[in-house]
């Protein structure tokens, strides 16, 4: 990110589903589980989320979020 802004960046573009990584923060066994972990995944993703806005705000101006899994409401198919 530093490199970036150094460099004139105004936007910041992070990769596709790399919010799976956050899986890693409930433990190696959550994180082999696919549904477990995206659960998991789920539980953070509002935080994450505020982090980027946070760094957004303080360095760049905008941050295209990694994407990660969402939550089938209740009553869909």
């Amino acid at each position: 990110m530093s490199d970036a802004v150094g460099q004139g960046a105004d936007v910041l573009v992070f990769w596709e589903y790399g919010a799976m990584e956050l899986a890693s923060l409930a433990g190696a066994n959550v994180a082999a589980d696919l549904e477990r972990s995206l659960f998991a995944v789920l539980d953070r993703l509002k935080t994450a989320d505020q982090v980027d806005q946070a760094m957004a705000t303080e360095f760049v101006g905008h941050i295209l979020a990694t994407s990660g899994p969402a939550a089938r409401p209740e009553g869909c198919p």
